[in-house]
C-alpha cells in the first residue's frame, strides 16, 4: 500500500505538484479506517475521485461507499485489487450496478461480464501487477538495467528509452529501433516441425471431375 502511495506521489510530482501537496491528497486506510474514522466516513469526508483496495478485506467497499463515490464523481474510479476473487473489496457487478454503469472498475482477479438491467454490458478489466512485472522484467533484461528504481515502475511503458536516456542501461551500442530490439527478446512458442506431412484423402476426392 505504501509503495502505491509513493508511486502516486511521484506521478503527481511529474505533473508539477509538490511532494508535500501530493502527500496531502493521499489518504491511507487500513481495516479499521483512517486513525479514528471508518472507510465510509473517510469517503464521505474526503470525497475522493478514486479508491484502491489492496488489503484483502472482502466487501470493504460497501454499498454506501460505492453509491457515495458515484454521488460526487461523474466517473468514480473503483479498483478492487485484492487477490483471490473471494477477497476482492467489491465485485464488478456491485460496482457497475451501484454506479449505474459510470464506475471505472479494475480488479486483481478476473470477473465475468456484467449486464445491467438496461441491457448495457461491461467486461471488467484487471489492473494487478501480473501485467506490469513481465513488461518491466523484459525491458530490464533486454537492455541490462543495472538498478531497478521506483522511476522504472512509473515509466514502465517507456522503460527502454528511459534506461538509455538516464544512463542506466549496460548493453551498448544503443539500439536504433528499440521496438524491434525488445521484440527480439520475446520468447516465441512456435517451432518448425521436422515430421513429414502425411495426408489421407477420401477415395471420392481422388476422382477427376468434369465441369
Amino acid at each position: 500500500m505504501l509503495g502505491i502511495a509513493h508511486l502516486l506521489m511521484m506521478a503527481m510530482a511529474k505533473e508539477g505538484v509538490s511532494r508535500e501537496e501530493a502527500a496531502k491528497r493521499i489518504w491511507m486506510v487500513d481495516s479499521r479506517g483512517l486513525i479514528v474514522k471508518t472507510l465510509e466516513e473517510v469517503v464521505e469526508t474526503v470525497k475522493p475521485t478514486a479508491i484502491i483496495g489492496v488489503a484483502a478485506i472482502t466487501g470493504a467497499f460497501t454499498e454506501k461507499i460505492i453509491k457515495g463515490m458515484a454521488s460526487f464523481n461523474e466517473r468514480p474510479i473503483i479498483f478492487a485489487l485484492s487477490n483471490p476473487t473471494s477477497k476482492a473489496e467489491c465485485t464488478a457487478e456491485q460496482c457497475y450496478n451501484l454506479t449505474e454503469g459510470r464506475g471505472i472498475f479494475a480488479s486483481g482477479s478476473p470477473f465475468d461480464k456484467v449486464t445491467l438491467a438496461d441491457g448495457r454490458s461491461f467486461i471488467p478489466g484487471q489492473g494487478n501487477n501480473a501485467y506490469v512485472f513481465p513488461g518491466v522484467a523484459l525491458g530490464v533484461i533486454a537492455c541490462g538495467v543495472r538498478h531497478i528504481s521506483d522511476d522504472i515502475f512509473l515509466t514502465t511503458a517507456e522503460i527502454v528509452n528511459y534506461a538509455y536516456k538516464n544512463n542506466m542501461a549496460s548493453l551498448y551500442p544503443e539500439p536504433i529501433d528499440k521496438e524491434a530490439f525488445v521484440l527480439s527478446h520475446i520468447y516465441s512458442p512456435d517451432y518448425d516441425s521436422f515430421t513429414l506431412d502425411n495426408y489421407s484423402w477420401p477415395e471420392e476426392a481422388m476422382n477427376v471431375q468434369d465441369v
